[in-house]
């Protein structure tokens, strides 16, 4: 179970950076590339920002029980409202036109969204499996 913890905090992180430095990009702030990516040779690559990012995430679970899932809650808190936003701004906009085709990337699409789904989720449980775990939270 710790190896599914670790590969999917990894997978996460990585993921999560990947956004942010798209998201960086897009607001104008020019970050250089190595902080995102750092290329040891053709087959080695790390991110120094995802490992700073289990790091830190690794403190805090260290730190206590009440601290990690206080944080979580805000976390899913945020994301929820982000998500009631999107959806109604979504609405308003709506065009059935814009919905085809279905399937744009095809199955390979289809098929990255679910593993983003799943690591997703399971790195979503890790804060709730440790907090069952805890003799005294």
């Amino acid at each position: 179970m710790s190896f599914e913890y670790g590969l999917s905090s990894a997978l996460n992180a990585v993921g999560f950076m990947h956004t942010c430095r798209f998201a960086f990009k897009e607001l104008g702030f020019n970050i250089p590339d190595w902080v995102f990516s750092y290329e040891i040779n053709s087959i080695i690559q790390i991110n120094p920002m995802a490992c700073l990012m289990i790091v830190g995430l690794t403190m805090l679970m260290l730190k206590g029980i009440k601290e990690s899932i206080m944080l979580n809650n805000v976390f899913t808190v945020s994301i929820l409202i982000f998500y009631m936003y999107c959806n109604i701004l979504s609405i308003s906009v709506f065009q059935s036109v814009h919905a085809q085709p279905f399937f744009r990337a095809g199955i390979s699409g289809v098929m990255k969204g679910a593993a983003v789904c799943f690591f997703g989720y399971t790195s979503f449980e890790q804060p709730i499996t440790v907090a069952e775990e805890a003799i005294n939270p």
